[in-house]
């Protein structure tokens, strides 16, 4: 069966251009190799999570990436099938349970009162961080040394805290959705222990 060149990413190897094998053959080679992943394995849990994502639920559609195994990462054990947003930001949460609690807690709590503004002044700024002592309001690491995110209510417009960037890239691709965290925190602690 012969397949279309848009079935093949682009390589320098070959005088047409393109990669030797077609893009599913290699998404399969590379879950494989960076896995231990079968076929079998991927196609089972996909059909067992409904064919969604296993947070989300987000079903791909055929013009979008095949959902992405997400493993532990300590263990190095496949755990199921994720979107891509919802496999980076248990990234950005670096799996944590705990973490991801936080940011439910923070997401609820009352905002500052403080209207954000792009280029909003530093003296702001500089008071938000002081008034947290210099922590992230998530996973309470040290905001003396690395960039801090105002982060604010995308509802309201109105400044929730300071973020260290992992936490609020975290939120935002689980869209600050209450709902949302509560399930990566299910995701993560089904596979605990």
């Amino acid at each position: 069966l012969e397949k279309p060149n848009l079935d093949f990413a682009k390589g320098n190897s070959r005088k047409d251009g393109l990669n030797s094998c077609c893009k599913e053959c290699d998404a399969i080679r590379q879950r494989k190799i960076k896995y231990g992943v079968t076929e079998e394995w991927y196609q089972a849990t996909l059909r067992a999570q409904g064919g969604a994502c296993a947070i989300c639920k987000f079903i791909p559609g055929p013009k979008d990436k095949p959902l992405f195994v997400d493993h532990d990462h300590l263990k190095g054990l496949p755990r199921g099938l994720l979107c891509r947003y919802c496999n980076v930001a248990l990234g950005y949460f670096k799996d944590n349970a705990g973490f991801i609690g936080n940011a439910i807690g923070y997401i609820e709590s009352p905002t500052l009162g403080i209207l954000y503004k792009r280029n909003i002044d530093k003296s702001i700024r500089d008071m938000v961080l002081a008034k947290q002592n210099y922590m992230c309001k998530i996973c309470s690491i040290s905001l003396l040394t690395i960039k801090a995110c105002l982060d604010h209510c995308h509802e309201t417009g109105m400044i929730r805290g300071c973020l260290c960037h992992g936490c609020n890239s975290g939120l935002g691709h689980f869209e600050d959705s209450t709902i949302r965290l509560g399930k990566a925190i299910f995701y993560l602690r089904k596979y605990e222990g």
